[in-house]
């Protein structure tokens, strides 16, 4: 008995040790070895293993760990080429027969000239096949055992809906945890409402709060317009020659369409696209038309691909501007951030130096 006790107490310490290996290597950074065809990583082993003895594991620990790594990391590897060979059936899905052998052998054909094995193939149809399954009303889904000790049962509606064995939707748990299906491993797991903390929030916790998300290079031109001052900057890309780790270094130059003169400070001008870039809206506004309001700056964005983006604001309270995106409002932005993309403009175009800080 005491020799038992003595290794499940060994075993124990073991398999933490293990852990907290595993994850050390994870994190050294020495774990970046290019796939191979199967999925497995040219690993150095030399460089893990010196780096795990520095830290003072035993050589038990690092074979095992070295073995959780092959086998983990080849697993992850195949399951996510075998989602993304999934992922191309994408267009046939919604008519998916699983005893449609014509279009299974055709879909194989095209799925190994893309360069998926038939292990990852083999694997997308297994998830087309529970995909069709589980997207059928009337079907059932019988997954594990939960912390009730019942057996989960979910049905499939219509819309993309899923009912409990009763007919009832599935909602949070009276513990806090949640039912959910997972369509890769054909599963119904039981997890935490910290795990999914977004299905109760609210529809500006799902939104970039940015206005503008472009690269300067990728921008063609800019124009702001007011009641009382108007004008267009025009961006041209300069090849500079350098090349870095990253491609080719390219610089700018910036113009006037009015009077077509060049920005001479383009690093000033680079201040002002920053405070683009910072501009965000804050929450939902009172209003969502402009009807009655007066349009206090509308800032027209156009890039290299052609698409133009329009931004509107118009005061509908002493500090708040609704925003609209090509005619369509539904936020808010400060007005102080609005007069601050207009003085900044002017700024550019005197030649006076763009504060960074945005406005308050």
């Amino acid at each position: 008995q005491a020799f038992n006790q003595a290794m499940n107490e060994y075993n124990t310490k073991l398999m933490s040790d293990v852990g907290t290996a595993y994850n050390a290597a994870l994190s050294s950074g020495l774990f970046t070895g290019e796939y191979n065809e199967d999925g497995s990583r040219s690993l150095d082993y030399d460089k893990v293993s010196i780096y795990l003895q520095n830290m003072g594991y035993s050589s038990v620990v690092i074979d095992k760990v070295w073995e959780m790594l092959n086998k983990i990391d080849r697993q992850s590897f195949i399951d996510q080429r075998s989602l993304s060979a999934y992922n191309q059936l994408e267009s046939y899905l919604a008519t998916w027969d699983p005893a449609d052998e014509k279009t299974r052998a055709f879909l194989r054909d095209y799925l190994k000239k893309l360069g998926y094995t038939d292990a990852n193939i083999d694997a997308a149809f297994a998830l087309a096949d529970n995909y069709a399954t589980a997207t059928q009303p009337g079907s059932v889904i019988v997954g594990a055992v939960g912390s009730d000790g019942k057996e989960i049962t979910i049905k499939p509606g219509e819309n993309g809906t899923y009912t409990d064995a009763n007919g009832n939707p599935i909602t949070k748990n009276e513990n806090g945890t949640y039912y959910v299906y997972s369509l890769l491993y054909n599963h119904i797991c039981e997890i935490d409402e910290e795990s999914v903390g977004f299905l109760e929030w609210d529809l500006i916790e799902f939104v970039e709060k940015s206005l503008f998300q472009y690269n300067i290079t990728d921008v063609s031109s800019i124009k702001l317009k007011t009641k009382d001052f108007e004008e267009t900057f025009l961006l041209y890309n300069l090849d500079t020659g350098k090349e870095t780790a990253a491609g080719t270094v390219i610089d700018i130059e910036v113009k006037r369409k009015s009077n077509g003169e060049n920005i001479s400070d383009v690093t000033n001008f680079r201040n002002y696209f920053y405070i683009l870039l910072t501009t965000q809206f804050i929450a939902e506004a009172d209003v969502t038309s402009t009807e009655g309001l007066e349009n206090y700056a509308t800032v027209e964005i156009i890039t290299r691909q052609g698409k133009k983006i329009e931004y509107g604001f118009y005061p509908y309270a002493t500090r708040r501007c609704l925003l609209t995106i090509d005619g369509k409002g539904e936020f808010y932005v400060l007005k102080s951030s609005v007069d601050k993309l207009i003085s900044d403009a002017k700024k550019v175009i005197n030649g006076e130096t763009v504060n960074r800080e945005s406005a308050e």
